[in-house]
């Protein structure tokens, strides 16, 4: 399994949002309140976490993503933003990049939210 690139921010989770995916089946009864039951046990985390790279680390992820994760449909491993344990990653969606900052290679700076899934 590959694992998060040491060449990439490793801790870059400000402004990250997690979902936690509703594992519940909420029932209307033809009287009284409602029930609920879980639907599984196994919910999946959804994280758009927020990256922010120069040009030679934006390398280093393409990399990472067309090789090592065969282009986003192999899990990898990294840290939980929440607690800081290594868990197993999902990209879920192929990243979008902006570029923030033009120049060489070196000092470009480049923005994208990744979304990813932590798989139970």
């Amino acid at each position: 399994m590959a694992t998060w690139p040491a060449a990439l921010p490793q801790n870059q989770f400000l402004n990250l949002t997690d979902l936690r995916q509703d594992a519940r089946v909420r029932t209307k009864m033809d009287a009284g309140p409602a029930k609920m039951r879980r639907r599984f046990t196994a919910a999946v985390r959804t994280f758009m976490a927020p990256i922010e790279v120069n040009g030679t680390q934006r390398q280093a992820f393409d990399s990472f993503w067309i090789n090592d994760t065969q282009e986003g449909t192999l899990s990898f491993s990294w840290s939980d933003p929440v607690t800081d344990q290594t868990v197993n990653f999902r990209f879920v969606s192929p990243p979008v990049w902006t570029l923030e900052v033009g120049g060489s290679t070196t000092s470009r700076l480049w923005r994208a939210h990744l979304h990813l899934e932590v798989l139970p």
